[in-house]
C-alpha cells in the first residue's frame, strides 16, 4: 500500500483492481492492451495467485493488498486516474469511494443483465461502465431512472473472455466422438443445481446413458458449498470436477453444456456457436425490484433462443434432447451466430475498444485539471 501510494501520479494513471484469479480473464486482456501500447499501469490485488500479480512488464507495477483493513484503507485513500474492476457493488460494502477525483470504471464479469442477478444499485457508485452490449446501456438508463441514479458514461465495450473463447475455439472444432462429453456449468446460490439438490437425478441420468461428465462448479459454490461438490465426487465416481476458473479447457472442449443461470450458459453458447440445455429452475434473483426495471433481464428472454429448456421433472429426458441438439448443430449455428452479432458490442475488438474508451476519459482529466 505504502509504495503504491509514493508512485508518482503518471505511474498511477491507470489502475486494476482485481479480487483475483477469476478476475484476470475480464481485466487481464484490457490490461495487456494498454502494455501492448506502452501504456503505464498499476495492478492492485486481493489474491496472492493472481496471474496479474506475475505480468513482466516494465510498465507494470504489481501490488498485493489482501481481503482486510488494508485493502479498506487503500481505497478510502485512493488518488488515482482511473480504478478498473470487475467487483460490483462498490461503495455499499466494505471497499469505498476515495475523497479523490478517481474515475471508477466497472468491466463486467458476466454477459448477463444487471438487473435480476446483482444486487440493487450494484453499480450505482461507478462513473462509467464498460458494457457488453446495447442491453447493458438500456439497463443502466432505465435503473437511473428507477433509482434517481446520476447518469453515468455507458461505454460500448464487448466482453473480452467471449473474444478469447472465440479465438480459442477455433482451435478445438472438428473433432468427432462417439460419447458425447456433457459439460455441467451452473450458477450459485441456494437455488442453484448443486445447492439445491436439483444436479443428482441429471447425473444419474446422463451416466445412465453412458456419457463423459465434467462438473465445473462456480467458485462461490465451492467456497459456500465445499461439502456439496465433494459429496457428488464420492457419489458419483466418473464425475470430473474441474474447479480451474481460469482454465478454459472443459468448456472448450466439450459437446453439450447443461446450466442453470449460469453467465457460462452465454459465453459456451456465443462462443461455440452452440446451443445449451437450461434446466428449468427458479430464477436467480438478487434484486427484488429488478421487475420494476421494465427490461426482461437477457439470461431469460434470450434462453429459447440459444438452447431448450428441461424441467427439473423431466431428467431423465436428457439423453434425448442432448441427442437432438448435436443432430441439428448447423441450423442452431447460424441461428446462434445471428443473435450473437445483434446481443454483443465489438466482437474481437473488445481490449482495443476499452482501451480507446479509458484514454479519452484520461485525456478529459487532463484537460479539465489545466483549466482548473
Amino acid at each position: 500500500m505504502r509504495r503504491f501510494q509514493k508512485l508518482p501520479a503518471v505511474q498511477r494513471r491507470i489502475v486494476f483492481y482485481s479480487e483475483g484469479p477469476a478476475s484476470w480473464p475480464h481485466l487481464g486482456p484490457i490490461a495487456q492492451e494498454f502494455l501492448d501500447n506502452g501504456e503505464q499501469i498499476c495492478w492492485v490485488s486481493s489474491h496472492s495467485d493472481d496471474p496479474g500479480l506475475k505480468l513482466h512488464n516494465k510498465n507494470c507495477w504489481s501490488f498485493y493488498i489482501g481481503v482486510g483493513a488494508v485493502r479498506i484503507f487503500t481505497f478510502s485513500a485512493l488518488d488515482c486516474g482511473v480504478l478498473l474492476t470487475t467487483s460490483p457493488d462498490f461503495d455499499q460494502n466494505q471497499i469505498k469511494r476515495s475523497r479523490y477525483n478517481t474515475t471508477y470504471v466497472y468491466v463486467h464479469h458476466s454477459l448477463v443483465s444487471h438487473h435480476m442477478v446483482y444486487r440493487p444499485k450494484a453499480f450505482a457508485a461507478f462513473d462509467a461502465v464498460l458494457c457488453a452490449g446495447p442491453y447493458h446501456v438500456k439497463e443502466l438508463e432505465a435503473e437511473e431512472a428507477y433509482y434517481s441514479i446520476p447518469s453515468r458514461l455507458k461505454l460500448s465495450h464487448g466482453y473480452g473472455r467471449l473474444d478469447h473463447l472465440i479465438a480459442q475455439a477455433d482451435k478445438h472444432e472438428g473433432k468427432t466422438v462417439d460419447t458425447p462429453h456433457v459439460l455441467i456449468a451452473p450458477s450459485w446460490g441456494n437455488q442453484g443445481l448443486i445447492e439445491a439438490g436439483y444436479i443428482q437425478p441429471l447425473l444419474q441420468s446422463l451416466f445412465a446413458k453412458g456419457y463423459a461428465v465434467t462438473l465445473r462448479p462456480h467458485p462461490r459454490t465451492v467456497e459456500f458449498a465445499a461439502s456439496k461438490v465433494d459429496a457428488l465426487g464420492k457419489e458419483f465416481p466418473s464425475l470430473v470436477l474441474d474447479k480451474d476458473i481460469v482454465s478454459d479447457h472443459s468448456i472448450l472442449c466439450c459437446d453439450v453444456l447443461i446450466s442453470d443461470w449460469s453467465g457460462a450458459a452465454l459465453e459456451y453458447a456465443f462462443a461455440r456457436l452452440r446451443p445449451v440445455v437450461f434446466m428449468d429452475i427458479p430464477r436467480k434473483i438478487n434484486n427484488p425490484d429488478y421487475e420494476n426495471i421494465t427490461i426482461t433481464p437477457l439470461e431469460v428472454r434470450i434462453r429459447q433462443q440459444i438452447g431448450v429448456l428441461l424441467t427439473a421433472e423431466h431428467s431423465t429426458d436428457v439423453g434425448q434432447v442432448i441427442n437432438d441438439l448435436i443432430k441439428n448443430q448447423t441450423e442452431w449455428e447460424e441461428k446462434i451466430s445471428q443473435i450473437r452479432e445483434q446481443t454483443v458490442f465489438n466482437i474481437g475488438q473488445s481490449a482495443k475498444s476499452a482501451h480507446e474508451e479509458i484514454l479519452k476519459i484520461v485525456g478529459q482529466k487532463n484537460e479539465q485539471r489545466k483549466a482548473d
